[in-house]
């Protein structure tokens, strides 16, 4: 009996920890893509006044610290108010980066 015990025992333990591991996918999960049309809900965003599209009604701000720019959907009232290459703050949603699109 003891030596069948110290045979099953190992070969249970073995089972078990190959067993938790899961599928031994080496993929990584999927990211998540979020679609230039897809915003946020309104907020008040700040930062330096990159550019602007009075068409859509479209600030671009830059984040010094994070040195990114981000673009915030708002309305022609708060974009006229800007000043280009300062700092400024509008109400609005948040876009996600716009699709570049190229000429051939």
């Amino acid at each position: 009996m003891k030596k069948l015990c110290l045979l099953v025992v190992p070969l249970l333990l073995i089972g078990c920890t190959t067993a938790s591991k899961g599928p031994t996918s080496s993929a990584p999960p999927p990211k998540t893509v979020v679609h230039p049309q897809q915003t946020s809900p309104t907020g008040r965003y700040s930062g330096y006044v990159w550019t602007w599209d009075t068409e859509r009604n479209i600030v671009t701000f830059y984040d010094f610290d994070t040195a990114k720019t981000f673009r915030v959907q708002t309305t022609n009232d708060q974009i006229q108010r800007l000043t280009m290459h300062t700092n400024g703050s509008v109400t609005g949603q948040l876009l996600a980066p716009d699709e570049i699109t190229v000429n051939k």
